[in-house]
């Protein structure tokens, strides 16, 4: 024998406010402005995604591993290349991997579909391989007609640069004016240049001041 729980609303006790709340065919969790809180461990269904993945940044990747949907991987092929596994398809499902330290040219990251299902309508089971420097891509289930396709793919792979300037020494005095340093000799000496810097172009500018000649004389009376 079964039992039927029916009620409209659910209240907190302390203060009246709907917890759970229907209304026509909505029904509405917490109320507005709150947050509604999965407890740790719980899982959901039905809810769907906003086209997004949870980066998986408290595990990088050095080996083969099965991909879940709804997660992004770093993997770091430093160590040798390996394989990803793509989870069984489903609409909707969605995995994501990134070069983790631009090492993909040198040992490349294999995405491995589940059985027979296809990645940008190509062959059934055929895999792909990302070998460029930076590669990141994300993949989306759509059919079995096209299988997983690619909806992002980047090869970014520009670095953080501490920039410098030219550092030089030599000369009797220095002057230093914003991001320009003159070296002044008022005699013979050596200019040795430490660091040619960020944007150092292979050239110096230098300029010679004449000493100023002597007075002239004559041993002729005026």
């Amino acid at each position: 024998m079964t039992s039927t729980i029916k009620v409209d609303n659910i209240q907190k006790v302390s203060d009246g406010s709907n917890i759970i709340k229907k209304c026509g065919s909505t029904i509405t969790l917490g109320s507005c402005g709150q947050t509604v809180a999965i407890a740790t461990g719980a899982t959901t269904s039905g809810m769907g995604r906003t086209g997004t993945v949870d980066w998986q940044t408290g595990s990088i990747k050095t080996a083969t591993f099965t991909a879940v949907s709804g997660e992004g991987y770093f993997c770091n092929t430093a160590g040798g290349s390996f394989e990803v596994d793509l989870p069984a398809g489903s609409a909707g499902a969605i995995v994501s991997v990134q070069d983790y330290n631009n090492t993909f040219d040198s040992n490349s990251l294999t995405i491995d579909p589940n059985g027979s299902e296809k990645i940008n309508g190509g062959d059934a089971g055929e895999s792909i391989e990302l070998n460029t420097e930076g590669r990141g891509v994300t993949l989306v289930y759509i059919d079995s007609t096209i299988g997983w396709r690619s909806v992002q793919d980047n090869d970014f792979t520009k670095q953080g640069i501490t920039y410098t300037y030219t550092a030089a020494t030599g000369g009797n005095t220095t002057i230093t004016c914003g991001n320009f340093k003159t070296h002044i000799f008022t005699a013979p000496g050596t200019f040795s240049v430490s660091n040619v810097g960020s944007f150092a172009s292979g050239t110096v500018e230098y300029l010679v001041v004449a000493g100023g000649g002597g007075g002239g004389s004559s041993d002729n009376p005026i």
